[in-house]
């Protein structure tokens, strides 16, 4: 909370402060006076309103709630975000996309040059709907310039909306001069005008979010979106540093290069290529350890053009890391496409990690019902160091210990300090059942011992519950 201290705790400093033990609430309103009401908004009922007034010839802002004053704040930012974090813990927020066409208004320099913004609600319907702490994303429209649409910033409501007109610093933006409008105040936190935005052409492709209203009706200027479209749509902004569509593959038939080289390094150049930047010069020389001056990166070349990869692929994912780069190529239809490619960096991850290699035999690959690639980049999800790390501290926080989910065995019991924090992440769902853009979230994970893990993961593949019923069964019997 970014609120100071409650009206009480001000209290208890002016009464040390002015060595006036009887110091109190009706003290306190006594020595104020030009009270200005600044803004005022109803939650569950509740009526919350935010006062400037004058305390001993000091200006103060105060939060009154339900006609009693609570909360003495150090500035008005503070009211504006004690009110977005009070809905979002009675879950009353709303998430937006307000559209602007550049043709109309310069939309660019606006965001470039300010932090607070106005932006008009033309959708009227909507204006009793907007309130304090919503989240607005900045659409901006084609404008006759393909490939230059989408989502370019990220803002929050700070006032309601009323009635505005465009003063004369806003002249240079607008095509149209000065307007009278109904609009609203926003705050801008983030914004990627010209790199990383999230393009138009990219959430047509996404599974989900290719039926956001604006995409399908886009002569509006304020939209609303669905709780579900919201948490997609802000993954996609926080999670991607770099969100475009991976250019099409333009595989060649010639393969003398790639039969020439092992699998290893065939996919050392592959990952060197698209996520290291590197040139094929460099990829000959550092990689493949040809005399680069002789073969002018041809080797290497050779063996990116046979799996289809051409300059528009070169570190394509230089802004992100293994794991990163095959969620987005296995992301909705792309898995199947870009297949080879995800294999190969599963392959050369494997090689990197050296973890659980006895876990990722050829035999477990097979008994996945979706193929070894697909095993592999299950088993990635499930290695995953931050989110398994988070997924134990949950656990441990809840149970007081870790153990296994299914038999209960606990390695701190049994080894001691050497079994401590010793437990294997298993990602219980399926990559054919994860959406598009999902990631792999703490509560997908189950905590389970060795053993345990690759019984569920032998064919037929089980769940953590159908195992345990299996193994609490056995031990009933045996009892």
């Amino acid at each position: 909370m970014v609120y100071t201290k409650t009206i009480e705790q001000e209290i208890e400093q002016l009464k040390y402060e002015l060595y006036d033990k009887s110091f109190s609430k009706k003290d306190y309103l006594e020595n104020t006076s030009d009270w200005e009401l600044l803004n005022e908004i109803e939650i569950n009922g509740c009526d919350y309103r935010l006062y400037r007034y004058f305390f001993f010839n000091e200006s103060k802002l105060s939060i009154y709630v339900n006609h009693d004053i609570e909360y003495v704040l150090k500035d008005e930012d503070s009211y504006y975000e004690f009110i977005a974090d009070l809905k979002k813990q009675t879950n009353v927020l709303n998430t937006w996309i307000f559209q602007v066409n550049p043709k109309k208004f310069n939309i660019d320099a606006y965001l470039s040059d300010r932090k607070n913004i106005f932006l008009p609600v033309n959708q009227k319907h909507f204006i009793d709907k907007l309130q304090i702490g919503d989240e607005v994303f900045i659409w901006r429209a084609d404008g006759g310039k393909k490939g230059t649409g989408g989502i370019i910033a990220r803002t929050i409501v700070i006032g309601s909306p009323e009635e505005y007109e465009d003063d004369l610093t806003d002249m240079q933006y607008a095509e149209e001069g000065l307007q009278m409008f109904i609009h609203i105040p926003l705050e801008v936190h983030e914004t990627k005008i010209y790199q990383g935005f999230i393009q138009r052409t990219v959430l047509l492709e996404h599974d989900e979010l290719c039926n956001l209203r604006i995409l399908k009706m886009a002569n509006e200027t304020n939209y609303l979106l669905d709780k579900r479209h919201a948490e997609l749509l802000r993954q996609i902004w926080f999670n991607k540093k770099k969100l475009t569509i991976f250019p099409p593959l333009e595989p060649k038939d010639r393969d003398r290069e790639y039969k020439k080289y092992p699998e290893q390094l065939r996919d050392r150049v592959v990952y060197e290529y698209i996520i290291g930047g590197n040139s094929h010069r460099w990829l000959d020389k550092s990689i493949l350890g040809e005399n680069a001056d002789y073969s002018k990166g041809w080797f290497s070349m050779g063996i990116l053009h046979h799996l289809g990869l051409v300059d528009a692929h070169k570190g394509f994912f230089s802004e992100t890391d293994i794991s990163s780069a095959v969620d987005h190529l296995s992301t909705g239809t792309g898995r199947s496409i870009h297949i080879v490619i995800i294999a190969s960096l599963l392959r050369y991850s494997e090689n990197l990690y050296q973890e659980d290699t006895d876990f990722s035999t050829d035999e477990e690959g097979e008994e996945y019902p979706e193929g070894k690639v697909y095993y592999r980049l299950h088993r990635m999800r499930e290695r995953k160091p931050r989110v398994v790390k988070q997924a134990k501290a949950l656990f441990l926080k809840k149970h007081g210990r870790l153990y296994c989910e299914v038999c209960e065995f606990d390695f701190t019991a049994v080894y001691g300090d050497r079994g401590k924090d010793f437990i294997e992440g298993h990602h219980k769902k399926m990559v054919s059942e994860m959406k598009a853009g999902e990631t792999t979230k703490v509560e997908d994970l189950a905590l389970l011992c060795a053993n345990c893990h690759r019984m569920i993961h032998k064919k037929p593949l089980a769940t953590v519950e159908q195992l345990a019923e299996i193994v609490n069964g056995k031990t009933k019997t045996s009892v």
